[in-house]
């Protein structure tokens, strides 16, 4: 019984110590990150981050219950064995347990409503600004031919020309509001107003 409870606490003591590297790889990711030296310059940043994290809190956990459930049977023994080791590797389940429900888990919803918003932008952007910003430019500019001909038939050349530009903005419009009609308004909760300001 005794060799066996020995290898139970050798298996312990190095699931402990892997948990402990886990908090000390998620500790230094903290600091780094306060310390200015990790960016987030994309949403594959984000993902990547977040993604770490989990993995990190997750194997502090997982390792340090792992641990404490190992050295259980040394406290049952007699003598007594591993209480330090059973009280480390408890308080690191703890600490994982708290940073992996507590912290990540409610980053990676916040992570992913941050992502649904920015491909609700990209897609406002792309399909609202810049084809209206396209035909205000085309008006403007067919404004300033009519007003600034050489002659009338200069006037009735640039318009015909202005005519097909205000035809396709007018169809890039179309194609614009169908795609923002389009938009899963689910994911985009209080931002639907700019989608039917769109349409």
């Amino acid at each position: 019984m005794g060799s066996s409870n020995s290898l139970l606490s050798k298996i312990g003591l190095g699931a402990l110590v892997i948990s402990g590297l886990a908090l000390l790889v998620t500790l230094v990711y903290v600091l780094l990150g306060a310390a200015g030296v990790i960016t987030i310059k994309s949403a594959g940043d984000v993902t990547s981050l977040l993604t770490n994290g989990i993995i990190a809190t997750a194997l502090v956990f997982g390792f340090g219950l792992l641990a404490a459930l190992l050295f259980i049977p040394g406290l049952l023994g007699s003598p007594r064995q591993g209480t330090t080791s059973f009280i480390s590797s408890l308080l690191l389940a703890i600490v994982g347990g708290v940073l992996l429900f507590g912290v990540m888990t409610p980053r990676v919803s916040a992570g992913q409503s941050t992502s649904d918003l920015a491909a609700f932008a990209q897609t406002a952007k792309d399909n609202c600004q810049k084809p209206l910003q396209q035909a205000v430019d085309d008006i403007t500019l067919a404004r300033d031919h009519v007003y600034h001909a050489a002659s009338d038939k200069a006037a009735v050349d640039l318009m015909n020309i202005d005519a097909d530009r205000l035809t396709k903005d007018a169809a890039a419009l179309g194609t614009g509001a169908f795609a923002m009609r389009a938009v899963d308004s689910t994911k985009i909760g209080g931002h639907l107003d700019l989608v039917n300001e769109c349409v």
